[in-house]
Parts: C-alpha cells; sequence; structure tokens
C-alpha cells in the first residue's frame, strides 16, 4: 500500500559523491499522483517540467524528472547539475567535454576501450564488458570528469557521435569489438 502524504512533501536536496548532481524526490499527494498518472498514461514516462508543475509541484528552476522508481511511481524523482542558478535554472559554462573512443581486443579476450581528448592525449582506459550500453559508458564518463552527462559528447571511430544511436546500444558494437 502506497503512502501519500497529505500534500505534496520535498526531501531535502542531497548530492552524489561526485558532486556533479543535486537530487531530491517528491511524494506526490493522491490527487497529483492521479494527474500525473493520466499525463504519463501506462507508460509512465518522465514528465516535463510544465508537466510536473501542472500537477502542483512547486521548486525552483533547473530540476529535470530523470527517473521512475516502478514500485513508486507518485515519487518523483529530480536532479540538477550542481551551480545551477534556481532562478535561471542555468548551470554554470562549462565546457563540452569532447573525446574520441576506440576499442582493442586484449589477448586474454577482454576488451580494453581508450578515451582520448581530440589531440590525442589518452584520458580514460577500461576493460569494457559485452552488455555496456552507450548511455552507461556516457553516464561513466561523466562520473569521470564531474560534468553533467549532457555535457560529454563522443566520437566513435567513424567519426559518428555517439548520441546519434539509441541509449541503449550495445558499445561494443558501435566500436567493431566483439
Amino acid at each position: 500500500m502506497p503512502y501519500y502524504p497529505n500534500e505534496i512533501e520535498y526531501s531535502e536536496k542531497y548530492e552524489d559523491d561526485d558532486h556533479v548532481y543535486e537530487y531530491r524526490h517528491v511524494i506526490l499527494d493522491k490527487p497529483a499522483a492521479q494527474d500525473m498518472m493520466r499525463i504519463s498514461g501506462p507508460e509512465k514516462r518522465l514528465l516535463e517540467e510544465d508537466e510536473w508543475r501542472r500537477i502542483g509541484v512547486r521548486q525552483s528552476r533547473g530540476w529535470q524528472h530523470y527517473h521512475i522508481h516502478r514500485p513508486e511511481p507518485h515519487v518523483l524523482l529530480f536532479r540538477r547539475p550542481v551551480g545551477t542558478d534556481a532562478v535561471t535554472g542555468r548551470y554554470p559554462d562549462v565546457p563540452d567535454i569532447v573525446v574520441a573512443v576506440d576499442a582493442e581486443s586484449q589477448v586474454d579476450g577482454s576488451v580494453v576501450i581508450t578515451c582520448t581528448s581530440l589531440a590525442g592525449t589518452v584520458l580514460h582506459t577500461m576493460e569494457a564488458y559485452a552488455g555496456l550500453v552507450a548511455d552507461v559508458y556516457v553516464l561513466l564518463l561523466s562520473r569521470f570528469f564531474k560534468v553533467p552527462v549532457d555535457q560529454v559528447k563522443v566520437v566513435l571511430p567513424a567519426s559518428q557521435l555517439l548520441s546519434d544511436f539509441p541509449s541503449s546500444a550495445p558499445l561494443l558494437g558501435l566500436l567493431g569489438a566483439s
């Protein structure tokens, strides 16, 4: 039985360990939860800012509804980059991190992904596993570089942007590795 407060409840803000994002969760009261279900439909998609404001969520600018906790869809999970201006919703100008990636198969059968600057300097290497998907790799890089996910631009060996492919695409397949 889900817990519905008498009015919408807001958590305190908290940060991830890398100080890239600040988070908060919002527990909807029953009427707001019903409105949210009507808006998001049976697939229970993420809400855009105008949608969560329409159901009664009131908070400063820059928050993004980023995840749905399936057992409790009436608990909205929000995040925004640390340093976001609460009035404008903009975060400090951080240059995009543009990196090139390539994969190399090792003798033992593992695959090593190398991330370099466009000038060719090795910035990060990691052993990859077969199920690694594009969006998880970008998340790992954002944590490594301590920037928001949307600031990481990954260039594949064929000069294509990783963002041009589905976020669930297997990274090793896109890199031509097995």
